[in-house]
């Protein structure tokens, strides 16, 4: 299938879940994802914050385990630039504020910026991947100029209610693929 047709299906498979189907598939990926972040040495991972609305992986019980509990991860997540369709990091604390932009999207208010380049996990959402870690997202490609940012070595790590499909048609040379896939199942490991 091609992009538009799987972003579509995605989204109708996502919003075909249940609340508890979300809180119960979400609690099982960050169990697995903070099992990830703990057993590395120090590091700084960029996280988003889910959007509700889209009934995104909920995220923040990782931001509130690194935040309060594991003092080696230093973790940001990002202001949306909407007129260029970049993001700014900021990193979060116990004393961040968060507001809700106009796409019901919400972010860091205060706190001092990160460079793409500091990051050595980036926490990515996005709709469905395939079995060779490329993902398809919303369509806006933050998250590609994000990552084409970033250092060569950063792990890209993919969340998601589902598992990998086949095989994503048109994939482009910008496109950056995923090292790893969460999902309420196991762990999926992409050869690069």
């Amino acid at each position: 299938m091609n992009k538009q047709d799987l972003r579509k299906l995605y989204k109708d498979k996502r919003n075909s879940l249940s609340q508890q189907e979300i809180n119960q598939f979400s609690e099982v990926i960050c169990k697995q994802l903070i099992d990830l972040l703990n057993s590395a040495v120090e590091q700084t991972v960029h996280c988003f914050i889910p959007i509700q609305q889209h009934n995104e992986v909920n995220t923040w019980p990782i931001i509130e385990h690194c935040i309060q509990k594991n003092k080696k991860i230093t973790i940001a997540s990002s202001v949306s630039n909407f007129d260029n369709n970049t993001l700014q990091h900021l990193v979060l604390t116990s004393n961040t504020e968060y507001n809700t932009n106009a796409y019901n999207i919400t972010e860091p208010t205060n706190g001092y910026t990160i460079a793409s380049n500091q990051f050595t996990s980036v926490i990515i959402p996005l709709l469905c991947c395939d079995k060779k870690g490329n993902r398809v997202g919303y369509g806006k490609g933050f998250y590609d100029r994000f990552l084409a940012e970033c250092s060569p070595s950063v792990q890209k790590i993919g969340v998601s209610f589902f598992p990998p499909i086949d095989a994503i048609i048109e994939s482009n040379s910008f496109d950056i693929p995923l090292n790893l896939l969460v999902t309420p199942e196991k762990v999926f490991t992409f050869n690069q």
